[in-house]
């Protein structure tokens, strides 16, 4: 996911469009080392030879016309994965009359010929892959561009009735696209430009078509279901006499049309229906402004929605936005990229910029004032409690048939930084930050620390003498001690770039408690890791990496410790008690 921000007139729009009618895929040869393919070629070819001359063997398939100036295409690609599998049949057959009829006087032994029949066989499965990756990396077959001027319900009115025509269509090519010789929209073109418009005919053919069209129809509806209408069953109907897109809810008396939906409604289905019938393909999305409409609850379901959707694997997106929300998403995520644009007179700039860089906002003119509040906030001590809470409150919402919450609509993390809790109103009456007139409704979370006495666990008491049910210290030193002892070790294989991950176990099988200074038991009670975890403290070094490794890794609720469960459970019926009416 790569997202574009600047202010207006920054060059974002124009880049994003001339990246979508690009013809050159945009990673060239040179920049995935295509030489590498050749040379790994070669020297199979060369070991094959190398081991047959001495042997009645027919010649080895001549593969040395594909060099790497014909990688230009995938068709040429294509030619060689299959003249390398070609390359299988004539190892098995060389090698078998190798045995049968040598040149030399002593035979080859059966070990000899097993062994060089595992070292072709492996050789050319690797480069099987390796070419087989290339070709997804370069030649992506689709491509979509979602633009600003979008929307479900048709602006020509004719004759007493709105028409079918997608104007928004016809617009948008002529502003930016009519000196491209581009083919949009065809069936035979790779490129395509969805503006809402079509949705009543799209639904239709594929409801008339056969029973794959109609079951992508029903997995939309049971995606708008789950995420918009708390499971009540949703059918989508192109109505024949107003030639209109219709919605049933569960529960209604009546259709209702898509115009009397939210606004952000219609706007998550214009910029995801294209998507799911695109399912398990190469995609690029490129889309303007996605932000337009979404309450930020709402962009952040559709973030989760494009990085977590099975059938999605295969899409990269690019976005336009202003939004800082999207900004914030960043830090949760390991597979965005953020690039900053600006403009001096002509002269246009590019710049990544790393997640946490708070001149992006500045970048974009947010202010503090820039707050939608929520029903209730959680605070943590820092970003790396947000990560794994955030998880398990998604494990516990999927393991238990119970109502969905959603973080930004019905909540919201606050990160109070650690000992900075004390200029708060919970601790200082007089002089703290008055933490109600900020959110009346909060539940404050604290590392224990392996506290039992002095300054800091007087400071706990007096916080639970203050929010009571509302307040939780952890019993567990901190957030990483409710990792469960097989979840740490199948994260550390998952993270440390070791070669051989079998090799990462524990020392006469340590184990670590929930007080224990995890990265020190890592560094000392763990073998076979490539680096050093912990800090001068104890604790582990690059926790948010650390942390956002962790999550990627924990599927169930089952991976993490009972206090972990303990704590979610009590999070849950927080955000349930000040979500109901």
């Amino acid at each position: 996911m790569n997202i574009f921000i600047g202010p207006n007139n920054s060059g974002k729009s124009r880049f994003l469009r001339d990246l979508f009618i690009t013809k050159e895929h945009l990673f060239d040869k040179e920049s995935i080392n295509m030489n590498q393919y050749d040379l790994r070629l070669d020297s199979l070819i060369t070991f094959l030879e190398d081991k047959l001359k001495n042997y009645d063997y027919d010649k080895v398939i001549d593969l040395t016309n594909l060099c790497s100036e014909q990688f230009n295409d995938s068709k040429s690609i294509d030619i060689l994965i299959k003249n390398c599998r070609n390359l299988q049949t004539i190892i098995d057959y060389n090698l078998y009359r190798i045995q049968l009829k040598p040149k030399v006087s002593s035979r080859i032994t059966q070990k000899e010929s097993q062994i060089i029949i595992n070292e072709l066989n492996q050789g050319k499965n690797d480069l099987i892959r390796l070419l087989e990756n290339c070709k997804k990396i370069m030649y992506v077959q689709n491509s979509i561009y979602i633009p600003i001027l979008r929307g479900l319900r048709s602006i020509n009115y004719q004759n007493g009735e709105f028409t079918r025509e997608d104007f928004y269509y016809e617009r948008t090519i002529r502003d930016y696209f009519k000196e491209s010789k581009t083919e949009f929209n065809k069936e035979e073109s790779t490129k395509s430009i969805y503006t809402g418009l079509s949705l009543y005919d799209d639904v239709q053919k594929l409801l008339l078509g056969n029973h794959e069209q109609r079951k992508l129809v029903k997995d939309f509806e049971s995606f708008l279901s789950e995420t918009f209408f708390q499971n009540k069953e949703i059918t989508i109907i192109p109505r024949l006499e107003e030639k209109d897109v219709y919605i049933h809810i569960e529960g209604d008396d009546e259709d209702r049309p898509i115009y009397n939906l939210g606004d952000g409604v219609q706007a998550i289905i214009i910029l995801t229906y294209p998507l799911f019938f695109n399912k398990g393909k190469n995609l690029k999305v490129y889309i303007e402004e996605p932000d337009v409409y979404l309450h930020p609850g709402f962009q952040r379901i559709f973030i989760e929605t494009l990085l977590n959707t099975k059938g999605f694997e295969d899409f990269q997106y690019f976005f336009t936005t202003h939004s800082n929300h999207f900004l914030d998403m960043t830090l949760d995520y390991q597979k965005i990229s953020v690039y900053k644009f600006s403009r001096d007179n002509k002269q246009f700039y590019i710049d990544n910029i790393d997640n946490p860089d708070i001149t992006l906002l500045e970048h974009l003119g947010v202010k503090n004032s820039s707050v939608f509040l929520t029903n209730c906030t959680i605070w943590v001590e820092g970003i790396t409690d947000r990560i794994y809470i955030r998880k398990y409150l998604e494990l516990y919402q999927e393991s238990d048939n119970v109502k969905k919450y959603f973080e930004d609509v019905h909540y919201s993390f606050v990160e109070y930084g650690g000992n900075n809790i004390t200029h708060w109103s919970f601790l200082d009456k007089d002089s703290g930050i008055n933490v109600e007139r900020l959110c009346g409704k909060l539940f404050l979370i604290t590392d224990s620390d392996n506290a039992k006495k002095g300054k800091k666990f007087e400071r706990f008491e007096k916080l639970q003498n203050k929010l009571g049910e509302n307040y939780y210290c952890l019993e567990a030193k901190e957030i990483e001690n409710l990792l469960s002892q097989e979840m740490l070790l199948k994260v550390l294989k998952k993270i440390d770039k070791t070669i051989n991950k079998e090799e990462i176990k524990y020392i006469n099988n340590s184990k670590f408690s929930s007080t224990t200074k995890i990265g020190d038991f890592i560094d000392n009670k763990v073998e076979g890791l490539n680096k050093k975890y912990a800090n001068e403290s104890g604790t582990i070094k690059d926790k948010v990496q650390f942390a956002q490794g962790a999550v990627n890794e924990i599927t169930s609720f089952e991976d993490v410790r009972e206090e972990a469960k303990c704590l979610t459970e009590k999070l849950y019926n927080f955000i349930s008690t000040n979500n109901n009416s």
